[in-house]
């Protein structure tokens, strides 16, 4: 089925309608202001694994804290996740989006200029709260939109552009840290925010759609969201599996990968930023491939449990990647950014399928909510079991090393038991 928007529209005798045609144009911008938004939002994401190893150096903080304040980030994330589809279809996706980069524009101040550890999470937790929204509504704009396989391809496109600000937030990051300076870089990064939020609330307000849902309607779409997973045994297992790939991504890419890396390999301490950046780069190539490499008679089904499958043995194999090289290491990165891409294009796209378009925004919203707090989670977790290590006398880079192999481990095995589940739907 054709896209709603691109489908050509006329008068009588072929003339095109001016009204529709600048609808389009506007619709296109809105898209370009979404992906640019969606790259900051994965900037942020990801940027603790360089910043934060500077203001644990220059506050004294433990791995453990450390964890917590990368984590901050995913708590009001987390909560933004429930809200960001009823809000969208009531507010239009692209309003919720401008107002959530005000804030998040004021976080990134605070963390310019934050002179302790409680202003760096405060910045964090702003920051969260204002970029929260980006993904589901992005994906609630394209529900309205796009059907089928352009849904998948446009979702595809927007986890693409994600990983390129994943991939500016890591070795590049640190250059420009070095260059002009943490304060600099966020003081930019903030203006940068403020001129997408206009541009949305100018272009956007013509092209996404608005319902008159009240308080309590938005309240009760949630309920009805959260009711709707957890009666449906195939969401609690795509749920499951969203929480670990999510949460073991996020972990090692945005906050341990450059540590760990650079206690591996003491001699390749410069290329230590690389490790995140070569994820990002698996991830634009996963998502952009995902679903040009799957073959149209494959169901979505079986197209989920071959992603699961090959995310949980990529984990393990980014844990012992540490034992053998950099070369090898780096390879594992791409690979398992590449792992993390596609499951993310087909999951969103199973969903999708099986539920009704007013509520599958909402269900990857709760997803992602589910797998936020277990990013929190498990950013906290990792950094305790470092820092017990650490205490043990064990090595740094033996230390990273069991904590994420005993990870990918519990991994592989949910991913076992769920894709058992799975094969019977």
């Amino acid at each position: 089925m054709e896209d709603q928007l691109s489908k050509p529209q006329g008068f009588a005798g072929g003339l095109k309608n001016p009204v529709m045609d600048t609808r389009t144009t506007k619709a296109n911008h809105v898209l370009i202001l979404f992906f640019t938004a969606y790259t900051i939002s994965a900037f942020f994401k990801i940027s603790a694994n360089i910043v934060i190893p500077v203001f644990q150096n220059r506050f004294g903080i433990s791995s453990s804290f450390s964890g917590l304040i990368s984590g901050m980030y995913y708590l009001p994330y987390a909560f933004q996740q429930l809200f960001a589809a009823p809000l969208s279809r009531k507010y239009g996706a692209s309003g919720v989006v401008a107002v959530g980069f005000v804030i998040a524009a004021a976080g990134s101040i605070l963390f310019a200029f934050a002179s302790n550890a409680l202003m760096v999470m405060a910045g964090r937790c702003l920051v969260g709260v204002g970029v929260g929204p980006v993904f589901v509504s992005i994906v609630q704009y394209l529900t309205e939109h796009f059907t089928g396989r352009k849904f998948a391809l446009y979702t595809g496109l927007a986890v693409t552009f994600s990983g390129f600000g994943q991939a500016v937030a890591s070795a590049p990051l640190k250059i420009l840290i070095e260059r002009f300076g943490i304060t600099n870089v966020f003081l930019y990064l903030a203006v940068i925010m403020l001129a997408v939020s206009l541009s949305l609330l100018l272009t956007g307000k013509t092209v996404t759609k608005r319902d008159s849902a009240g308080a309590t309607e938005i309240f009760r779409q949630i309920s009805v969201t959260g009711r709707s997973v957890i009666k449906n045994p195939v969401l609690i297992l795509i749920t499951l599996s969203w929480v670990f790939y999510n949460s073991i991504q996020h972990s090692y890419q945005g906050l341990w990968s450059a540590k760990w890396m650079a206690f591996a390999f003491p001699d390749k301490t410069q290329l230590s930023g690389l490790s995140a950046t070569l994820v990002s780069v698996g991830l634009m190539c996963g998502t952009f491939f995902s679903e040009r490499l799957k073959p149209n008679s494959m169901n979505r089904v079986r197209s989920t449990i071959i992603s699961e499958y090959f995310f949980a043995i990529s984990a393990l194999l980014i844990s012992l990647s540490h034992l053998t090289s950099v070369s090898v290491c780096l390879i594992c990165d791409f690979i398992l950014g590449f792992s993390v891409g596609d499951i993310c294009i087909q999951q969103t796209s199973y969903v999708r399928e099986i539920s009704d378009d007013t509520i599958s925004s909402s269900i990857t919203g709760f997803m992602n909510f589910c797998s936020s707090l277990g990013t929190l989670f498990f950013q906290w977790v990792t950094g305790l079991s470092v820092d017990l290590l650490l205490l043990k006398r064990i090595a740094p880079k033996s230390a990273y090393l069991i904590t994420f192999v005993v990870f990918a481990l519990v991994n592989l095995i949910i991913t076992v038991l769920c894709v058992h589940r799975q094969r019977k739907f």
